[in-house]
């Protein structure tokens, strides 16, 4: 998405990896849709959960009682940003690259052509400037062309010059 054309949004929690919280007790909801409803739609609570910040902090660094508006899930503190600030293969330092990356090559303004070289499954591939994308949703890993790497969704979504299965890269054309 970040190499896309256009302006971008990113939810809450997304820059950290962090699942949605579904199971909320009903006696902390709070969205107006859960009570008009009389609890058949759950509404947004889940995603409007306050984000960890410090793993070994308080309702991890949102307040110092240890209580915010709703409950954090337990196992948030492995996702925390102190956490994922010292980590280089963290979902948080794979956004801040992309996002630098996005800056520094201009992709909001550039241009979008869909790239035709590749037909697997689940293969979908874009030309922005000089940038191609390409993600894998296949369960195959998929030959890719011997460019630069400029991100990755994850340490090691290439080898050699194969797209692993569930990945996506961003390859400077040249």
């Amino acid at each position: 998405m970040l190499a896309l054309p256009g302006g971008v949004y990113l939810y809450q929690g997304e820059e950290l990896g962090l699942p949605d919280h579904t199971m909320i007790p009903h006696e902390y909801r709070q969205d107006p849709t859960f009570h008009r409803t009389e609890g058949t739609r759950v509404g947004r609570d889940g995603s409007r959960v306050p984000l960890p910040w410090i793993a070994d902090a308080p309702s991890y660094g949102f307040s110092s009682t240890g209580k915010s508006w709703l409950p954090q899930l337990g196992l948030w503190g492995t996702h925390s940003r102190d956490i994922q600030q010292r980590n280089p293969d963290s979902t948080l330092s794979m956004y801040s690259k992309a996002l630098k990356l996005r800056r520094e090559l201009d992709l909001g303004h550039g241009s979008l052509a869909w790239w035709p070289e590749h037909d697997a499954e689940g293969v979908v591939g874009f030309v922005n400037g000089n940038v191609l994308a390409v993600m894998n949703m296949g369960t195959e890993p998929v030959e890719l062309p011997e460019f630069e790497i400029l991100c990755q969704s994850s340490p090691g979504a290439m080898s050699h010059t194969q797209l692993r299965p569930n990945r996506a890269v961003w390859m400077r054309i040249p």
